[in-house]
């Protein structure tokens, strides 16, 4: 067979007869653990939380974005209102003006009859 390596110091002494169990996956994974490797496990919930903190700021600024499409619309909206309201100010003051217009002329056209001499 094959020579045994030598053994470190504090090591038991395998029973003869007996191979010692390898448990290399938990050795691995105390190295890891111990040099601040993530093991797959915990590399795979850090990358679900990677993935779930994403989508949770794509969802809130998807939020942001449709409530200031929503207040802009409703700006807008108002916008239209106010247009609406002061066109029909506008009429209504145009019409105003166009009846004064016209009292104008008929007190001037009265005017005009009353100072002119009456015939006879």
């Amino acid at each position: 067979g094959s020579p045994r390596p030598p053994l470190k110091a504090g090591a038991p002494a395998p029973k003869a007869g007996k191979k010692p169990v390898k448990k290399k996956g938990r050795k691995i994974a105390s190295l890891a653990q111990e040099a601040g490797v993530p093991t797959p496990n915990e590399s795979v919930a850090v990358a679900a939380a990677a993935l779930e903190a994403r989508a949770a700021t794509r969802l809130q600024r998807w939020w942001r974005a449709s409530q200031a499409r929503r207040a802009a619309q409703a700006d807008l909206q108002l916008l239209r209102e106010w247009d609406g309201l002061l066109a029909q100010v506008d009429a209504a003051c145009g019409v105003l003006r166009a009846e004064r217009a016209a009292e104008e002329r008929h007190a001037q056209a009265t005017l005009m009859v009353l100072q002119r001499p009456s015939c006879g």
